[in-house]
């Protein structure tokens, strides 16, 4: 099973455009496909956009995002590696629902 086929958005698998940018990005992606594909969703539970997981897994991923920074193919798969782990993750270990908080 690839990568791509363990990500998932929040109505099931990924869709045919959703995969081809990100195929893209794996592939050397350029900026305006990288503004494409940043708000893709990667993971609904929790819920991780593509963006997101670049920035939990890059040092200074939010400031390098910021100052128009690409990230390269080794980093978007390392990206969709962290969801896929959160995801798994999550399911085993649910956070506590309280209804009085």
């Amino acid at each position: 099973m690839t990568l791509l086929d363990q990500c998932c958005g929040l109505h099931g698998e990924l869709s045919d455009d959703n995969r081809r940018l990100i195929i893209k990005m794996l592939e050397g992606g350029s900026e305006g496909v990288w503004k494409k594909a940043k708000n893709i969703i990667i993971s609904p539970v929790p819920i991780i956009t593509l963006e997101q997981a670049v920035n939990r897994i890059l040092p200074g991923g939010i400031n390098f995002i910021k100052k128009g920074g690409i990230p390269d193919p080794f980093t978007i798969r390392r990206a969709l590696i962290y969801s896929i782990r959160k995801r798994k993750l999550f399911r085993m270990h649910p956070e506590p629902f309280d209804i009085e908080t």
